[in-house]
């Protein structure tokens, strides 16, 4: 080789160094510009989604979507935009829109958890309660320490009325979520469905323990005490509940509070408390039925013929002004005037034998033994395990 040779091929070798030199370098210098412009894309996304989140939570619908929108444009792979684009058309009730961009978001990540759930929202809200409950097992699969999807697993539970299997769900995690006010409550709500008043009463106590100041569950406490006739604990419950501002106008929580006070015979207390209704309602008929049981308990036959009278003219069609009505002339030794009530009260509720049980003691008391086993047997052909009706009747026999 020559010299002239060799030093063409130095040359030419050193060209193509140099080339190859000034292209990788030409090609880091677009990477890092392509890096940056990926960066500052997604940080622009980034920001977009955040205020769309705020817009969404004050109730700007229209400025969030179009935020959202911006943030997808921007940065198209990212599953939680299309959530909450989705939430966004869920508030407009534009399920089918907000199916499709789960759908999208799910096929982005199938382990998102938000996804999962959203997606059984709107199932549930289309009333397809199995795929409701698939998304919702997928949701707490990927997400175990998430109570939410729980509870949504044993409402879909219940509405395929898979009850126990509802229960059982709640209970296996109760270690797990040892500090979870909500696991118990929703126990306690699926125990007062099954009328198993008891459990639900503990449920709903471990609940308000966790969760002292939550009212809701008090509420739920007391209501399932009344239930399973823990009437003490009722009325402690009620009576502070209503000594708060925020409650104290509550009437159905006033009439429970009566209730047991009338079972704890303390009919005194209900009178007041339903008499008080009454003055802030005067039309409410079941106060005013309720305030006349208390005042015949009580005695007070004053009270007694106002409040009945006052149901007869506010409800003429229902049975209980006229069977109190005819109590409160019993108790006056109007025997005909009261049998006639009574009559009135059977004719108006005719599937239910009290009216004509007490027909028969008004006639029984007056003489008529013959009428009195005819109301009798009126009443068992209603009810053919009436007690009280076979005790009298046997009674009137012998």
């Amino acid at each position: 080789m020559t010299r002239t040779t060799r030093n063409n091929l130095t040359l030419l070798t050193l060209g193509l160094v140099l080339s190859i030199a000034g292209c990788s370098g030409h090609q880091t210098r677009a990477d890092a510009k392509n890096a940056a412009q990926e960066r500052w894309g997604s940080a622009r996304a980034n920001i977009s989604y955040s205020l769309a989140e705020q817009q969404f939570e004050v109730g700007d619908l229209d400025k969030a979507e179009k935020t959202v929108n911006e943030a997808i444009s921007t940065h198209p792979d990212d599953p939680r935009y299309y959530d909450l684009s989705a939430r966004i058309a869920m508030e407009r009730g534009q399920l089918e829109r907000a199916y499709r961009l789960l759908e999208h978001s799910i096929s982005l990540d199938e382990e998102r958890h938000e996804s999962h759930y959203l997606h059984g929202v709107v199932q549930q809200r289309w009333q397809r309660y199995e795929p409701a409950l698939e998304s919702y097992e997928q949701a707490f699969a990927h997400r175990p320490d998430e109570p939410a999807a729980l509870l949504a697993v044993a409402e879909m539970l219940v509405k395929l009325d898979r009850v126990d299997e509802a229960v059982e769900r709640l209970e296996e995690r109760l270690a797990y979520f040892a500090n979870n006010a909500a696991i118990r409550t929703g126990i306690g709500r699926i125990h007062m469905m099954k009328h198993n008043y008891a459990k639900a009463v503990t449920a709903f106590r471990e609940a308000s323990v966790l969760s002292p100041e939550d009212q809701n569950i008090r509420e739920l406490l007391a209501l399932a005490a009344f239930a399973d006739e823990q009437y003490g604990e009722v009325i402690r419950l009620l009576a502070g509940m209503l000594s708060d501002d925020a409650n104290k106008d509550r009437v159905d929580l006033k009439i429970v509070l009566a209730d047991a006070f009338m079972a704890t015979e303390n009919p005194v207390e209900a009178r007041r408390i339903f008499l008080s209704i009454t003055q802030e309602d005067p039309n409410d008929v079941n106060a005013w039925i309720k305030l006349a049981q208390a005042s015949w308990m009580v005695g007070d036959d004053p009270r007694l013929t106002q409040a009945t009278a006052r149901v007869i003219a506010l409800a003429p069609r229902r049975h209980e002004g006229y069977l109190l009505r005819g109590m409160a002339e019993h108790r006056k030794g109007e025997a005909d005037a009261a049998i006639a009530s009574f009559e009135r009260a059977s004719e108006l509720a005719p599937s239910n034998t009290l009216p004509l049980i007490l027909k028969g003691m008004t006639k029984e008391q007056a003489g008529d033994s013959d009428g009195a086993v005819a109301a009798y047997r009126a009443a068992l052909a209603i009810e053919p395990d009436d007690r009280r009706a076979q005790e009298l009747l046997a009674g009137v026999a012998e």
